[in-house]
This record gives C-alpha cells, structure tokens and sequence, in this order.
C-alpha cells in the first residue's frame, strides 16, 4: 500500500512539471515573439532544445511510472483474489471436518420408537444417507463428523455418537440433493421398506431449507502426519 502511494504521488509530482515546462515554453515563445529582434538565434535554439530535452525525460519517467502502478495494482488484484481463494477453501474444509453450522436443503427421517428397532437399523439409514451424497448429517442435534463413531455399549439400548448417549425416537437430518437422498432410502428393498416390513414407522420429509449444527468435538492427531509435496518422488 506504501509503495502504490508512492507511485501515485511521483506521478503527480512529474505530470505537475510537465505542466510547469508546457507553462513554460508557452511564456517564452510570447517573450521571444515580443524580443525576439534582440535575441541571438543560437540562444534561442539551445533553449528550445533543452526545454524539450527535458520535457522528454519527464514524458519517458511518466511512462515508466504509469507502468509500475499497473504492475503494482495487478499484483494487488492476484493477492485480493489469491486470499479469496483461500478464505473460500478454508471455509469448504470447515464444512467437510464438520467445524462450522450448516443449512441447505435436504430430508428430515423421523423414526419411532419400537421394540423391533435395533441400532444397526440406525447405523444402515445414516450409511444409505452419505452413500448418497449428503454433506452434513446430524442425529438427535448431534452433527456427524469425520471422527464420528457409531457404537453400542454393554448394557445401553442407547446408540452412542460423540460420547453421547442417542436414544429413540431418532431424529435425522440430512443436507444434500434432497430428491436424490429420498430416493436412495425409498428404493425398492432399500432400508425404508425394510424397516416397514419390520413394522418401524419411517418418515420421510423434503424440506427446501435445513440447518445443522456444528460439530462440538475435538480433532486429535497422534500418529497421523502431512507428508511434504514431492517427497515421494
């Protein structure tokens, strides 16, 4: 920013010579019209060639300097839209890990309560879900990371997923192609008739805006590390 002021102040400070040469050569062409009966021609000659001299220095420094602004306001364009890029994949990683609340279109799965619900059952429908794409999904406000375990404990009836204990009735939401994430769990066989045919009431809703929260956990790598670009080849 510094040096982009500088730029714009020497190009004032040239254009303000030129002006003065132009004023110049203006006041001495009237001067010499006015005198020019008492002035030597050689005079007059290598004035005129030092005035114009002069002014082309200037003419070429202003071209020079006209020239680096708009190097210099190119470079700053490619770092507004360089750091752009990057605030935009920053954010994209941020949704992928689960670290930022979402919302979008989607389906809400509602299942009830039932003696024949087992938690595989569960486990089957979210499965169904990301194989069809969906980019965020939470169970009972519960988002799913990429961390995200899905478990049963001795002696719970409960599902557990980030520590937590999720009990019925579940509530899924889903973000995603919301037709293509119905389809994918009213299939025939899939694991909506599976679950009627078990007598588990499933429903099912398309809905034009979801929301999500954020992933409440915590990333801790131990044994995993970035490997440097071009180390293995």
């Amino acid at each position: 920013m510094k040096g982009k002021k500088s730029i714009y102040l020497s190009i004032t400070v040239v254009c303000l010579f030129l002006g003065i040469i132009v004023t110049v050569q203006f006041k001495t062409n009237q001067q010499t019209q006015n005198d020019l009966s008492r002035q030597p021609v050689e005079d007059l000659v290598i004035i005129l060639k030092s005035l114009n001299e002069g002014r082309q220095r200037l003419e070429d420094e202003l071209v020079s300097l006209r020239k680096q602004q708009a190097e210099y306001e190119t470079v700053a364009i490619d770092g507004t839209q360089s750091r752009d890029n990057m605030e935009k994949e920053l954010q994209r990683l941020k949704i992928a890990t689960g670290l930022v609340g979402v919302k979008g279109p989607g389906v809400m799965i509602e299942i009830e309560e039932s003696p024949a619900l087992q938690n595989y059952d569960i486990i089957t429908v979210l499965n169904e879900l990301w194989a069809a794409g969906a980019e965020g999904i939470a169970i009972n406000g519960e988002r799913l990371a990429i961390n995200s375990s899905l478990e049963f404990r001795e002696g719970s009836r409960n599902l557990w997923t980030n520590n937590k204990p999720i009990a019925s009735p579940y509530q899924i939401i889903a973000i995603g192609d919301a037709q293509t994430l119905e389809t994918s769990l009213k299939m025939p066989g899939g694991v909506s008739e599976q679950l009627v045919t078990l007598q588990i009431n499933l429903l099912i809703t398309i809905e034009d805006e979801l929301e999500i929260p954020a992933y409440k956990g915590s990333y801790t790598f131990e044994q995993a590390h970035p490997v440097e670009e071009g180390a293995n080849a």
